[in-house]
Parts: C-alpha cells; structure tokens; sequence
C-alpha cells in the first residue's frame, strides 16, 4: 500500500473502492470509458479522485467529491483500491464548483446535468448571500452567477427558467431526459405555454356564449370524448357524410420529427386493425343510404387491410383514393428514398350516391398549413375541408367527424353551409379550434 502523502488542503493516499460511496452526483451518462480504462491498465491513473471524509458512523467513511468516470473505471476493471486526495471537509456550494470546473474540462456533461448542477449552484450561493432585491446592492443577482461560471446573464437566465418550467409542466413533458437538446426541450415547453394560452382564450370564448348563439353552436359540436362511444349514443342513418381522418398507426412522432406530436393520441400499431374496424362500423351505421365517407389513411402499410375491413362492414368503392397534393415532399432517408408530397384518402359509398362536383378528377392540389399557423401536428387547410365537402355532400347536410384534431374540418363544414359534429380526447385542442371559430367568422365582428 502506497504511504500518505500529505499536502495542503488535502491527503494523498490509496484507499479501498468499497470505503467510497458516490453520493449524488449531476453527472449521470460517463459514457464510452474503453480509452479510459486501457489507459489506467498501461500507464496507471495519473491524477487521483477526489473524495472528502464522511462522519463518523456513515456507511462508508469517504464520499466522492470529483473523478466519476475514474472511479467508474477502476469498478469496471474490478480494481480494489484506487488513489485518491482525501479533503477533509467542504460546503456544498464547493463540492458543487468542483464537480462542474471537473466536467466541463473533460466529457461534455449532458444538457440536462449541467443545467441541474448550474441551478443548484445560483441556489446555493443566493442561500449563502441572501436573493438580491431590486433596490439594494446586497444579495445574489443571476449576473454574479453569470460571471463566476463565465457564461452571459442571459446564457444563465435561459438555463435556470427552461429547469424550472420543466419541473413545472413535468406532468405533460415527462422526464427531461428525453429531450436530447436544449433548443428541443425549449420547443416542448412553448408548446405547452401556447397550448395553455389556447386553453385561456376558449374558456373566455366559451364564457361568451351566452351572448353569442353561434358560436355556443360551434363550441358544442366539438365533443370531449371517445368517437366510438359518442357514435353509438347517436341514431344510425342520421347523417348525410362523414369526414374520417384517424391516426395513421405510424408513429407519428418519429416521422413529423420536426414537429411536436404532444397530445396526439396515435394507435399503436398492433391493436390498429381492430381500431380500424370499429371506427368503420360505427360510421357506416350512422350515414343514410346513399352517402359518401372520404377516409383518410396511411397507405404504407395499411392500404389493402382497410380496404377489405370496409367492404366486409358494408362500403362500397376502389382502391383508387383521393390524392391530396403538397408542393413539397418529406422523407426520413432522403439519400434512399423519394419525398412523399401527398396523401390518400378512400372515397368509400354507402350504396349510390352522386357526387355534388360531376367530374371532378381525385387529385386535390392545396397548399399545407405552414407549420407556425398549426396548434395540432396533422392539422389541414381549410380549402381543402372545403372542397372535400362540396364535393361529396350538398348544402344543408348533417356531418360527422369522428376524429375532431384541430377542427378545422367542423369550420370548414360551416364555411361551406353544413353542419359538422365531430370527437377528440385532447382539450387543449378544443382550445385550438374555438380561437379558429372566432378568427374564421367573427374577427371583423367587433367593427360592425
């Protein structure tokens, strides 16, 4: 065993892996420690951990102050002993300085773990000198912070409110770790602000329905709820065309990778067919003989499995489907695979109907919604609802929309002179689709 050494400040010694207890420490991906370890195997550990003594009669007398990957290493290579400069106390706030002037002069620290550690700290030091206030020059500011760890006021700002907002709305993000950027889970958390934004401006919009018969209409058409159970409370043969537009059982998330999917509720693909086949009972009971239903699908890998389920429960049509058109494609592998610029829609017949446009070809060519005008992530232009309606139904006609989403297409109905009724799981969207309402038919309302 190698003898003490002693120096200021600190114990040079060799101690016992197990005599070490890691404690809680902000780092928690070491990642790849292959380099590290052939290294300590050739040319020994060249700078030694750091770990304090602990009180007597804790569990195991040194806990680890600096050097993570190093201790981790030594267990990996089941190594006994490791050496180590034992300091015999420090505050928090210094054990924490230490950890982060370590880390960021080795492997990068997550995002995640250098904004908890740089939180912790601004906390630490505002404990210790007091929460500055605006009209005094005692206290801890953001900027001291700022400069300590040399990095702007704002840098620090940004870092500890985009923590804070992430503890907050934990319950709707989820675990921070998912996000694998700052700027990503800066985007999840705007998304949550502007979907509560929307929740405020319904429950205003709503407050004034009393007053506005209209748009007390529009409101009640958009149901909180299940569509198969809202459908089978309703009468069958009661309405004159449906609009189905259903998850597409592709997880969504991963293909629109630069938009947030946050609750849009996809169907996973193993229960999809018999989804699929519930859905499409329940519309075909409700329509009138001689009616349309424009069902939008996926159509890899789900074209011919739908079309079967439609016609085992009654539908009528072919495998030819209404193309939607977009001037530009998208493509997870653009380097193996061309860019999908459209999508598909089943024009399925509930015995003969006759089509309100005589002629019209199944290409429909409109531009999508930029992504900015969107609050859901499959949310479609108005035009294009309204031309799907004026084709397949007339006016006055009585129409269900099982999968609500932005409700655009209950507006579009309006627009167009029928009448739409429609389901969704997500309030937040109901939010959405009432600020749509009031843009679409009452902006210029105060004016009059």
């Amino acid at each position: 065993m190698a003898r003490k050494v002693t120096i200021p400040g600190c114990t040079l010694d060799t101690i016992s892996l197990k005599d070490i207890d890691e404690g809680t420490r902000f780092r928690e991906d070491y990642g790849d420690l292959t380099d590290l370890k052939f290294s300590i195997q050739t040319q020994g550990l060249i700078n030694p951990i750091a770990v304090m003594r602990t009180q007597e009669g804790a569990p195991t007398p040194f806990v680890l102050v600096a050097g993570g990957r190093r201790l981790r290493a030594f267990q990996e290579l089941e190594l006994e002993s490791i050496p180590v400069r034992i300091f015999e106390k420090f505050d928090p706030l210094t054990l924490r300085l230490l950890e982060l002037a370590e880390n960021l002069q080795r492997k990068d620290m997550t995002w995640q773990e250098q904004n908890k550690l740089q939180r912790e700290i601004h906390a630490l030091q505002q404990k210790a000198h007091g929460v500055a206030s605006p009209h005094s020059n005692s206290g801890w500011r953001l900027e001291d912070t700022a400069q300590m760890l040399g990095v702007s006021k704002a840098t620090i700002s940004e870092s500890i409110s985009l923590g804070e907002k992430l503890d907050k709305y934990a319950s709707v993000l989820g675990d921070a770790s998912k996000y694998k950027t700052e700027n990503e889970a800066r985007k999840a958390v705007k998304t949550v602000e502007e979907a509560m934004i929307r929740a405020e401006l319904a429950r205003r919009a709503e407050r004034r329905q009393n007053t506005d018969s209209f748009v007390q209409m529009m409101a009640n058409n958009y149901i909180l709820g299940d569509c198969i159970e809202g459908l089978k409370a309703l009468p069958d043969e009661t309405f004159d065309f449906a609009e189905v537009d259903p998850p597409y059982g592709i997880n969504l998330d991963k293909v629109k990778r630069d938009n947030e999917c946050d609750g849009y509720n996809e169907v996973d693909q193993d229960e999809y067919l018999v989804f699929t086949r519930q859905v499409l009972e329940q519309v075909y009971a409700k329509l009138k003989p001689n009616t349309y239903c424009v069902y939008w699908f996926g159509m890899e890998p789900w074209l011919e499995y739908i079309y079967r389920i439609a016609r085992e429960v009654g539908f009528k049509g072919s495998r030819i489907p209404l193309i939607w058109t977009k001037p530009n494609g998208q493509s997870l592998n653009p380097s193996q695979n061309l860019a999908t610029s459209y999508e598909t829609a089943f024009v399925f017949k509930k015995g003969s109907p006759v089509l309100a446009k005589p002629g019209r070809t199944n290409i429909f060519a409109y531009n999508p919604l930029a992504a900015n005008k969107k609050f859901h992530p499959t949310q479609k232009p108005l035009d294009l609802y309204q031309e799907v309606y004026s084709t397949f139904s007339f006016e006055g006609a009585k129409c269900i929309v099982p999968f609500a989403g932005s409700g655009a297409s209950i507006v579009a109905a309006a627009m167009c002179k029928r009448q739409a009724i429609g389901w969704d799981l997500t309030e937040e969207f109901k939010g959405g689709y009432i600020q749509l309402v009031n843009d679409t038919f009452l902006q210029h309302k105060g004016d009059e």
